[in-house]
C-alpha cells in the first residue's frame, strides 16, 4: 500500500525540520561568536603584552609621556598588571584562549570544559610559582613568575626555614 501525504499532514513535519535546522544555526552562530571573542581577547592581551613598556603611564607609574603600547592607556594599564600577576606565566594563561577560541571559531567543541576551566587556572599558578625560582630581570615588574612567583618563592623559603631543610626553598614551588 502506497502512503500518501497530504499538504495537511506535511507542513507540520516541515515546520518541526525548519525549527530543528534554526536551533541547529543559532548554536552554530553563537558557539562560533563566542570562539571569536574569546580569541579576540587573547590576541588583544598578547599584544598589549609584545608592546609593553616600563615606562608607559600605568596603575603603579604616574608620568605624562606619550603612551607607546598598541592598545593606549588600557593595553598599558592590562599588560602591567598580567605581567605583575603571573610574570611569564601569562603566556600558560593565554595559551588556552586561543586553542579554546580558534577550536569554537571552527565549530569544534571542548570535551571536558569543566574540568578545563579548573585546570586553567591551577596550571597557571603553578607554572608562575615555578618561574619564581628564577631570578628577576629588571624589564619585569614583578620577576619571571609575577606576584604569584614571589609569594611562592617566600612562601617556601620560610618553609624551608622553619623545617632546616633547605632544598625546600626550590622543590616546594615545583
Amino acid at each position: 500500500e502506497i502512503y500518501t501525504l497530504s499538504l495537511h499532514d506535511a507542513l507540520p513535519i516541515s515546520l518541526a525540520d525548519a525549527k530543528l535546522a534554526m536551533n541547529r544555526l543559532l548554536r552554530m552562530l553563537a558557539m562560533r561568536g563566542a570562539g571569536l571573542a574569546l580569541l579576540l581577547a587573547a590576541l588583544a592581551a598578547f599584544a598589549a603584552l609584545v608592546s609593553y613598556s616600563a615606562d608607559d603611564a600605568s596603575l603603579n607609574n604616574a608620568n605624562l609621556r606619550e603612551v607607546g603600547n598598541w592598545l593606549g592607556p588600557l593595553g598599558a594599564v592590562a599588560a602591567d598588571l598580567l605581567l605583575q600577576l603571573f610574570g611569564l606565566a601569562v603566556l600558560a594563561f593565554l595559551a588556552p584562549l586561543f586553542v579554546w577560541g580558534a577550536r569554537a571559531l571552527r565549530g569544534k567543541s571542548l570535551k571536558y570544559a569543566m574540568w578545563r576551566l579548573v585546570a586553567w587556572p591551577l596550571g597557571t599558578v603553578t607554572v608562575a610559582a615555578g618561574l619564581g625560582l628564577f631570578s628577576p630581570p629588571a624589564s619585569l615588574p614583578a620577576g619571571v613568575g609575577g606576584l604569584i612567583g614571589i609569594a611562592a618563592g617566600g612562601l617556601s623559603a620560610h618553609a624551608a626555614q622553619v623545617w632546616h631543610t633547605p632544598s625546600l626553598s626550590w622543590l616546594l614551588p615545583l
